[in-house]
């Protein structure tokens, strides 16, 4: 029965993940997805949560970063009206939610660990098809542009509805699928193999039709951590040949602002997010606004429209995930913050398992791309990296 709850769980969650913003009702600015409700199954399906809370590594780390964000939400009270307060605190506790699928796929057995990682496979492969196929059919999305979505003309983009989250899926996915390859050549088992390059393949070239740079240099990051941690330090020159080659073809596309990688009006937009949050910051340098009340507090600095905020699917954040966690939960909660990174990297550096492997460098290269897209407090990747954390002891 316990199987069944496990399977059923996973499969609501692998389904949620691959519609994405396709499974998504928004309440004003309160959103619930199916990835939320699958989550919680996955937590509640099997095995005694607080128990495996209790005896894991990272949960005091964890724990001493959601007490600052707490803190933050708290002092904050009167700061804003209470309905507020309380939509802000349901992120923190979609947070916390999130966070705890680690201890929960850490004590599954090697056989619920496998039907993970092929439920994480199967996700990548669809959002490949779904992806391709929006890319010829579904080439932009200016007909929802009045739901607060941008345009993102001649881009694929898949369910994400936005070519940077979607070039940083395929920048994750990849480095998953080079692992998997490594493991079964190694195995000698020819047809996967086989299928694996073909999907590694196709991953680049759909990750290339995202003219993401972010996503770009998330993907360089990510091989260089790679094969530094497996010491194949040759592979990076293949990886930086890529990535020239595809520079030198996207070239000839500059004159389209969309596939410009030189382009400079997304750019001036980050720098201007980015300034704006610094100053946010400097008004509250110690506990930060509190976690998640940024959209109303760029209201109250004149940086948004109060229909404007209510509608876009930015501005209940900063382009900079760093500058994020400075303006809600201050100095106090970014240092927390640093202190779970270094936490998690040193508990995945303990041992250097495949995916412990995996797990690192797909950390590293979302701390690169959030320098640039609010990455880190994405709930997809959130997701995807805490189960990549528990799996650390897999293979």
């Amino acid at each position: 029965m316990k199987n069944v709850a496990f399977l059923s769980s996973l499969l609501v969650l692998t389904v949620a993940l691959i519609l994405n913003q396709f499974a998504r009702i928004q309440f004003g600015s309160i959103a619930i997805s199916l990835i939320d409700i699958s989550v919680v199954f996955l937590l509640i399906s099997r095995g005694n949560l607080v128990k495996e809370i209790k005896k894991h590594q990272l949960s005091k780390s964890i724990l001493y970063f959601e007490v600052a964000c707490l803190l933050s939400l708290l002092l904050n009270i009167f700061n804003f009206q209470l309905v507020l307060i309380v939509i802000g605190s349901l992120y923190f506790m979609r947070w916390i939610v999130y966070s705890s699928v680690v201890f929960k796929i850490n004590a599954y057995s090697k056989r619920h660990q496998r039907y993970l990682v092929n439920s994480m496979v199967t996700i990548g492969v669809f959002l490949l098809l779904l992806g391709f196929l929006q890319y010829v059919y579904y080439d932009n999305l200016q007909n929802l542009y009045y739901l607060g979505w941008d345009k993102h003309l001649y881009r694929l983009f898949t369910t994400f509805l936005d070519p940077n989250f979607a070039g940083a899926f395929f920048s994750l996915f990849s480095v998953l699928l080079a692992e998997l390859i490594f493991v079964n050549f190694n195995l000698k088992h020819t047809l996967r193999l086989i299928g694996y390059s073909y999907l590694f393949t196709i991953t680049c070239l759909a990750l290339f039709l995202t003219y993401s740079r972010s996503a770009l240099l998330m993907f360089l990051f990510i091989f260089i951590i790679y094969f530094f941690l497996k010491r194949k330090l040759r592979f990076i020159f293949g990886i930086v040949m890529l990535l020239l080659i595809y520079f030198m073809i996207a070239s000839t596309k500059f004159s389209v602002e969309g596939f410009n990688l030189l382009r400079s009006v997304s750019s001036e937009a980050r720098l201007a997010t980015s300034s704006e949050a610094i100053t946010i910051f400097l008004h509250n340098p110690i506990i930060g606004i509190g976690f998640n009340t940024y959209r109303y507090e760029q209201v109250k600095y004149g940086y948004r429209s109060i229909k404007g905020a209510s509608i876009s699917h930015s501005d209940a954040g900063v382009d900079n995930s760093f500058l994020f966690i400075l303006a809600t939960t201050g100095i106090v909660g970014f240092l927390f913050y640093f202190n779970l990174l270094y936490a998690i990297c040193s508990y995945l550096y303990k041992k250097k398992t495949s995916f412990s492997i995996i797990a690192l460098s797909s950390l590293f290269g979302l701390l690169i791309d959030s320098i640039f897209i609010n990455s880190l407090f994405y709930p997809f990747f959130m997701i995807w990296l805490w189960c990549l954390i528990g799996l650390r002891d897999y293979m």
